[in-house]
């Protein structure tokens, strides 16, 4: 301000107008040792601080790591951490997750785009399959494999190969579908739909029920098991019988944003704002909470699990607890 010869009273008001700090960010992929937690290598690229927008699960396949940061796309190498290639986004970062189909990596670029896991070169683009933070999954039928899309106001089937829409059912929201064998459950953004079952078929899929509810949220993705499904999400949790729709039980728990992982009969999710991991088991009455542990992490990342471990991002860092039988207090 002084070199550019100001009065006085102009530089006072352009250092009021300043903030005094700028916020910085960079894309990092991070690889660690899972026992030990030791930094086994970490990837980085320039970024943006845009909060937990850029809160997306990277995926591993062919000694590869595809992740999305706050900017771009980045394929890593799972070995020694360094970029293959990267891809700026079509719009702005989506809490998204990358999917590998045979030699195409799917991804929700604000539409659902698939690229080659090889060279980073964008092998089709469905501009009508239109999606917000929703994760694509995949299912199979026979010698059939369709790319499965929770959209904006659909759920809709994708050929693989071509990207080519094969049916739409309704639907849309954030949440990431669950399928069990050849049903679908998920979440939708449009209440008088609420939680949404799907019988899954080549060509003609059906609605099999609706369960309508007022949510806040609507973005947490449930989980299957058996013939129920679990949806926690609004500060409540939901178990209904996955034929029917037919609330077995609703019951309040302090959880929004962030997605239940099942493991071994048990629930585990991130509660009280972040504050918490909790570990429930399953009842036909409700969620019974066998321990929690405090973590103080973020609102929306789900737990991970591998190995009899259970990995959750912090703020700024990772923990590790020990899930094995007498590793009890172990972290």
């Amino acid at each position: 301000v002084d070199e550019q010869g100001f009065s006085e009273g102009v530089k006072a008001q352009i250092i009021k107008a300043v903030p005094p700090t700028r916020r910085v960010a960079k894309d990092t992929v991070i690889c660690l040792d899972l026992k030990t937690g030791k930094t086994l290598w970490r990837a980085e690229a320039p970024g943006k601080p845009i909060g937990r927008n850029c809160s997306s699960t990277p995926v591993v396949a062919h000694g590869k790591v595809f992740a999305m940061g706050s900017t771009c796309l980045y394929c890593v190498n799972a070995e020694n951490g360094d970029i293959i290639w990267s891809i700026p986004f079509k719009s702005a970062a989506l809490g998204s997750s990358p999917m590998v189909v045979n030699d195409l990596l799917v991804v929700n670029m604000g539409v659902l785009t698939a690229y080659d896991i090889d060279t980073g070169k964008e092998r089709w683009s469905n501009k009508s399959a239109r999606m917000s933070n929703s994760s694509p999954a995949l299912w199979s039928k026979g010698d059939t494999t369709l790319i499965i899309a929770n959209a904006r106001s659909t759920i809709g089937a994708y050929d693989p190969a071509t990207g080519a829409t094969v049916w739409e059912v309704p639907g849309g929201g954030d949440s990431t579908p669950a399928i069990h064998g050849d049903i679908l459950a998920v979440q939708s953004r449009n209440e008088k739909l609420g939680l949404i079952a799907v019988q899954l078929d080549v060509k003609e899929p059906k609605t099999l029920w609706t369960f309508p509810f007022e949510a806040r949220r609507t973005q947490a993705s449930p989980v299957i098991d058996q013939n129920r499904v679990y949806l926690i999400d609004n500060s409540k949790g939901y178990c209904l019988d996955l034929a029917s729709g037919k609330k077995i039980w609703e019951q309040a728990i302090q959880a929004a944003i962030t997605s239940p992982v099942l493991v071994d009969n048990k629930l585990y999710l991130i509660t009280d704002r972040g504050n918490n991991l909790t570990m429930y088991k399953l009842s036909k009455s409700e969620l019974t909470e066998l321990g929690k542990t405090r973590i103080q992490a973020l609102w929306c990342p789900s737990p991970s699990v591998a190995d009899g471990y259970i990995v959750v991002r912090k703020a700024d860092r990772f923990v590790c607890y020990d899930l094995r039988d007498g590793a009890a207090g172990n972290n």
